[in-house]
Order: structure tokens, then sequence, then C-alpha cells
């Protein structure tokens, strides 16, 4: 926990929010409905972009147990653990 600290004094910043605009003009050059961005945006990061001063990454275990496989962790043993 003492390096998490020690990150958010280092990137201790406030992320601007953004606006309708700003997402209007990501959309338009990704060449999708703005629509699709929000829905985006309201579903993988929970509506916002930000937790505090770090972006926010949803873990995703699905994915993170089949890649254990690629490699070479031996899956069934981890499971034994929990």
């Amino acid at each position: 926990m003492q390096f998490l600290n020690e990150i958010d004094r280092e990137f201790d910043f406030t992320p601007p929010k953004l606006t309708r605009a700003d997402k209007q003009a990501a959309a338009d050059k990704l060449g999708i409905d703005l629509a699709a961005m929000e829905a985006v945006i309201s579903v993988e990061s929970n509506g916002d972009g930000f937790r505090g001063n770090r972006p926010a990454i949803l873990f995703e275990r699905h994915i993170f147990y089949r890649q254990l496989a690629d490699v070479n962790v031996d899956r069934s043993a981890l499971m034994s653990q929990n």
C-alpha cells in the first residue's frame, strides 16, 4: 500500500471531466456515434473514466483466468487455495 501512496503523491492531480464536446470529438475521430461512445464509457468505467486521480480499469476475472493457461499456470491449484 505504501507504493500506491507514493504513486498518488507523484501523480497528484484532478483530471478534468470529459465534456459532451470532448466525447463528440473523440466519437467523430473514431467514426462512431456519440451514443456508442457514451455507452462504452458508462459500462466499462461505471460512468467516469477516473477513480480519484487514477484511470478506472475494470478487472475482468474471466479473462485473467483464461490467460493463466497461456503462461502455464496450473489454474486448478490456484482455485483450491480459496
